[in-house]
Parts: structure tokens; sequence; C-alpha cells
């Protein structure tokens, strides 16, 4: 009973989160934004795949790694693109435009593919729903561990700049929501992705990327509430510096 409700919870976010990126790419007029929510979807449906198979309990140790390194190009890219998206809907083309973002947002995440397909990151353990999960105790896990936090406290920055000098109480209240969910996720993901297998409780399967599908849905429940996706959105100017 267990393994088919993970299952399902796995296979329906892998599935469902495709389908929100056909949702937003093709409105009548997709923004930047959209494309970038588009960019996270795809990353949640990656996650979900690679998680789908490496917790069935016929699922072998090499076909656990190689669904675990797919599972991993999600989860890790999925975080950089989560601060682009949040300076995005804050207007903060000031900060977009430093080269130098890039390649600190992204170096992490590289590393932490160039090790797990080289075999030498992740580690499974047979568990009854198939396999868990253990991080290493190694520098670039603790390095991916800081980007995570670290992406988490700018965004909230981004937004509460954002909220001090927005005036109109619609937007207000769309920033609001969209960083209490984020948070409310992300603490949620930590201590089920991170903190536990970090603990070796193994016999927990992993299920962030399902929690991160429910916070995609509240990103849909924004744009159709507060038109969230709106180009008026992300093309506000500002100075403002955090």
């Amino acid at each position: 009973m267990l393994t088919s409700l993970i299952f399902f919870a796995h296979g329906f976010s892998a599935v469902a989160s495709l389908a929100l990126i056909i949702y937003v790419v093709r409105k009548d007029h997709p923004t930047l934004l959209s494309k970038t929510a588009a960019g996270l979807f795809l990353c949640i449906s990656i996650w979900s795949l690679g998680n789908l198979f490496v917790q069935r309990p016929s699922t072998t140790e090499h076909a656990a790694w190689l669904w675990g390194s797919i599972a991993a190009v999600g989860w890790s890219v999925m975080t950089p693109i989560l601060l682009l998206f949040f300076l995005l809907f804050a207007g903060r083309t000031d900060v977009l435009r430093r080269k130098s973002l890039y390649l600190i947002l992204f170096f992490i995440p590289a590393l932490v593919n160039y090790q797990q397909w080289n075999n030498s990151f992740l580690i499974f353990v047979k568990e009854s729903y198939g396999w868990g999960i253990h991080w290493p105790a190694t520098h670039v896990a603790r390095l991916f561990y800081i980007l995570e936090l670290g992406v988490v406290v700018a965004c909230v920055s981004v937004i509460n700049s954002y909220v001090k000098e927005e005036k109109n109480e619609m937007k207000i209240r769309q920033a609001k929501l969209i960083v209490v969910n984020t948070y409310a996720s992300f603490v949620l993901i930590f201590l089920n992705s991170v903190v536990m297998p970090v603990l070796e409780l193994t016999f927990i399967p992993v299920m962030g990327d399902v929690i991160a599908f429910l916070w995609a849905l509240g990103l849909i429940y924004g744009d159709k509430k507060y038109g969230l996706f709106r180009e008026e959105d992300i093309l506000r100017p500002s100075s403002q510096r955090f």
C-alpha cells in the first residue's frame, strides 16, 4: 500500500508538472517570468521522475544510482533558478545583469552533478519502499547546503524590498503569498530531503519533489488570483539594492 502511494505521488508530480509547463508557456503573452517558472516546473518533473524509479522495491542498486543521478539534475538546478525567478518577479534587472551571479549560482550544482555522475556523491540505502539516500560528509555537499540556505535568505530579502517600495495592495498580497508559500515549502523540503538523509533516517522516503509540486500549484494559484505572470510585474524598474 505504501509503495503504491509513493509511486502514485511521484508519478503524478512528474506528469502534472509537465502540464503546468504547458499552462504557463501557452498563455496569451508568455513573459520571461512565466518561462522561468516553466524551468522550475521542469526541474520538479525531472526530480519526480528520478524518485519514481529510485523508490521502487524492484529497482536494482545500479538503476537506483542512475535514476538518482537524473533526479539530482532536477533538485540541484532548481535552487539557482528559484532565485532568478524571485529577482524577475521583483524587477531586479540590475542584479540579473551581473554575469558573476550566474557563475556563483550554477557552479555548485555543476559540482554536485559532476560528482554524482561519477558515482561519488549520494549514497543509496536499500529500504522496504525501494532505495533511500544518504548525503555524504563532503565539502561539495556542505557548499550545496549553504547555497540552498543562501538562496532562501536572498529570496526573502528581495521580496521584503519589493513589498516596502510597492504601493499596489494587490501586488503586495501577491508577493506575500509567494514568500509564505516558498518559505513553508522550503522548510519541509529541507527537513525531508536533506536533514533526514544526513541523519541517515532513510526509512522515511524522500518526498521533496512532491512538496515542490505543491509549491508550484501555489504559483498557479497566484497567477489565477493575482495575474502573477503578467508582463508589468517583471518589467517594473527598481534601483534598490539588498
